[in-house]
């Protein structure tokens, strides 16, 4: 039994004529599983090595530490919330004020 996997193995023939340096590789699988029909790419070099990998560029050493939020700017956010909800409930309670009640305004009526 064979498990699935997207790596395969081939042996290669290189031709004599083929000319020195990097050349591409492309091949396909042609039984059926998970990768049938999709081409695999590899650089392969005739009489030649393959270039030496790019050093990866210097990361910095110093970490940025940023301090955040502090507390004086919570205090302020929490006495807008605060003052925000007084003038709501200020607000709703002149609206409820300026309404009769329900009794009120039959009694206007019968008179």
């Amino acid at each position: 039994p064979s498990t699935m996997t997207s790596k395969f193995t081939l042996q290669v023939p290189i031709g004599a004529d083929v000319a020195p340096g990097e050349h591409i590789l492309v091949a396909t699988q042609d039984h059926y599983d998970m990768n049938v029909g999709i081409p695999a790419r590899a650089p392969i070099y005739v009489s030649s090595s393959p270039p030496a990998e790019p050093t990866p560029a210097q990361r910095t050493t110093v970490l940025a530490v940023d301090e955040g939020s502090s507390a004086a700017s919570f205090i302020l956010i929490g006495l807008g919330v605060a003052a925000a909800g007084l003038l709501l409930a200020g607000v709703a309670s002149m609206i409820a004020a300026r309404r009769p009640s329900s009794g009120q305004a039959q009694g206007a009526e019968s008179s």
